[in-house]
C-alpha cells in the first residue's frame, strides 16, 4: 500500500507500476473523476539527478538479526548510498549480570553480530547507548529493558567506555573515528528514560567525559531535550567534574516527522526544520560548528 498525499496547486509527475483508487481520506478534497484521471509516464526523459536528502537510516537493533534483514535489507540500503544505521537499544544483551565478585559480564556475541553485518555492507552505526544494563538499574521499568536511571552514573560512563573499547579493538580506531556515539533516545520523552532531566545530564556527563578521557576523538553526542539540554551542555555544572562549562559536544540531534500532521509534508518542511535549529544553535556558542543531526525523519 502506498499513501499519496497531494493538495490543491501542487505539481509534478507521480509514476506506479498498477494502481488502484480505493477512496479519498481527506474529507474537503476534490472529487475524483476517475473517467478524467490520466498519467502519462516518458521514461526516456531525464530530468536530472536525483538529490540525495539522507545520510543514513533508522533501525531497531534487533530487527537486524533476522536473516531476512540481513541478506535483503542491508544490500539494498548499501546500494541506496546509505552511510548510517542508527540503532536502538543497541546495548541491550551486552551487560546483563555480574560475577560473585561483583565485576561485571559481558557477552558481545549479538552485539558484534549486529555491527559485523554493517560493516560487511559498508555500513556504518550510529550506536545509541541505551538501555540501562540490568546490574545498575534503579527502579523497576514497565518495558522489555531497563529505562530507569543507572544506581552508578561512574560506573555506567566506564561501561560505555568498555564498550568503545571493544569496538576500537575490534575494528580499528581508524574506524570508530567515523561511527556516531548518541546518548539515549528521546530521554525527555519518558518512554526510553523515566527520569528527570538533571538525571539525563547527570547520565550524559558521565558517559561523555568518560570517552573524553578514553578516546578523545571518538564522535559524542545527545539528543535535544527542549531547551534545557541545550543550557545545560552551554554553561551547566559537569556533574563528573564539578566543572561549570565543561560538558564535552561533538554533535546535537533532533527528530522531526513532517510527515505526521503536517499541513504539507515535504522535504521542504524538512529543510525549514534544520535551519530553525540552526538559528536556536547560534544562541548557544559552545555549539558553533558542531554538526546537527535529524536522527529520525518521515516525510
Amino acid at each position: 500500500r502506498v499513501w499519496f498525499r497531494a493538495w490543491e496547486g501542487q505539481t509534478g509527475t507521480f509514476w506506479v507500476d498498477r494502481f488502484s483508487i480505493d477512496k479519498l481520506v481527506e474529507t474537503d478534497a476534490l472529487p475524483l473523476e476517475k473517467g478524467r484521471s490520466r498519467i502519462v509516464v516518458d521514461g526516456r526523459k531525464p530530468i536530472g539527478p536525483m538529490i540525495r536528502n539522507w545520510l543514513g537510516v533508522d533501525e531497531m537493533v534487533d530487527s537486524l538479526l533476522y536473516e531476512t534483514c540481513r541478506t535483503r535489507v542491508l544490500p539494498l540500503l548499501r546500494d541506496a548510498g546509505v552511510e548510517y544505521v542508527r540503532l536502538h537499544w543497541a546495548l541491550s544483551w551486552i551487560w546483563k549480570k555480574n560475577d560473585a565478585a561483583g565485576n561485571a559480564i559481558y557477552d558481545w556475541d549479538g552485539f558484534d553480530s549486529v555491527l559485523d553485518s554493517l560493516r560487511e555492507n559498508d555500513l556504518r552505526p550510529m550506536i545509541i547507548t541505551e538501555p540501562t544494563p540490568k546490574p545498575l538499574t534503579s527502579r523497576p521499568t514497565k518495558h522489555w529493558v531497563n529505562t530507569s536511571p543507572p544506581t552508578d552514573m561512574k560506573r555506567h560512563g566506564q561501561y560505555i567506555v568498555d564498550v568503545a573499547r571493544h569496538c576500537v579493538e575490534r575494528y580499528g580506531l581508524a574506524e570508530v573515528e567515523k561511527w556516531y556515539w548518541e546518548s539515549w533516545n528521546e530521554p525527555d520523552g519518558h518512554y526510553y528514560f523515566q527520569g528527570t532531566p538533571d538525571e539525563y545530564h547527570e547520565v550524559y556527563d558521565h558517559e561523555a567525559t568518560a570517552m573524553r578521557e578514553s578516546f578523545p576523538t571518538l564522535q559524542y553526542g545527545t539528543m535535544e531535550c527542549e531547551s534545557t539540554t541545550l543550557e545545560h551542555v552551554q554553561s551547566g555544572v559537569n556533574a563528573a567534574t564539578g566543572k561549570a562549562g565543561d560538558v564535552p559536544i561533538d554533535f546535537f540531534t533532533y527528530h522531526f516527522y513532517p510527515g505526521s500532521g503536517a499541513a504539507h509534508p515535504s522535504i521542504k518542511s524538512l529543510e525549514r526544520s534544520s535551519l530553525q535549529r540552526m538559528r536556536l544553535y547560534e544562541k548557544y556558542p559552545k555549539l558553533k560548528g558542531k554538526q546537527i543531526i535529524n536522527g529520525e525523519w518521515n516525510a
